[in-house]
């Protein structure tokens, strides 16, 4: 790796660490603080200002919704809905453009919420029309779904199987510097030649590459959602429709 480009990334590493740790972010007490150390301590310093990665909930046009999420990243070119700035966002699934959890520390307990939270995010219908036709083999018409962890108790090898059964894009464990894909392999068609797992400071750099990956194959359109705004005209004081 060129060196100048290892000693960002490994700055990059430092700061989410050093920043989970100097937040005391291990401490349930200050849940909701390692969404923010993801947010501003990466993702908004790599990515340009013109992606929006916010907190809120998805919802599509049979009235599924996704509950709340940890981050929301939006396709550029679409928009969702809010009171305020800064205030929990209502998405419509369509201008999704991937979901990340992020958790302290990975164990088997939240591995089975995970599970949930991804079954429950792939109910939700979008409509692939606008989607590049690589993006629909890819994705079908679910939303990508990565996790983000700061600790594991779950070895790499089992992390590996984990995202490949239950079809999770990309868990990415800081401290222990790993990154695995359960749907885009690295190599050639034979499986068995396939890489799926990243370590070292590789592992940041595959996460960022799916992820922007993700967004990039990905456009919007907010026509699944006309039928029901046709049916729920509302009416103006005056009684015109």
């Amino acid at each position: 790796m060129n060196e100048q480009l290892e000693q960002r990334v490994k700055g990059l590493f430092d700061t989410l660490m050093g920043n989970c740790i100097a937040g005391d972010c291990f401490n349930s007490d200050t849940k909701g603080y390692e969404r923010e150390i993801v947010v501003n301590g990466l993702l908004k310093v790599v990515f340009p200002s013109t992606f929006r990665f916010g907190t809120g909930e998805i919802v599509d046009p049979n009235g599924e919704k996704s509950g709340q999420l940890d981050i929301v990243v939006e396709i550029p070119t679409f928009y969702s809905l809010t009171i305020s700035e800064g205030a929990p966002r209502l998405y419509l699934a369509d201008g999704v453009a991937a979901v990340i959890e992020v958790k302290t520390k990975l164990t088997s307990q939240e591995q089975t919420r995970i599970a949930q939270h991804k079954e429950k995010l792939d109910r939700l219908v979008r409509d692939q029309s606008f989607f590049l036709k690589v993006a629909t083999t890819v994705y079908g018409k679910r939303i990508p779904y990565f996790v983000v962890a700061f600790r594991s108790d779950i070895t790499p090898e089992a992390l590996e199987l984990f995202a490949k059964e239950r079809g999770i894009d990309g868990i990415f464990v800081v401290e222990s510097q790993i990154f695995v894909s359960g749907q885009i392999g690295e190599g050639d068609h034979v499986e068995s030649n396939r890489k799926y797992r990243w370590e070292g400071l590789a592992s940041m750099m595959y996460f960022l590459e799916i992820l922007r990956t993700s967004i990039s194959l990905q456009y919007g359109s907010i026509k699944t959602f006309f039928p029901y705004f046709m049916d729920n005209q509302s009416t103006t004081g005056d009684g015109a429709t």
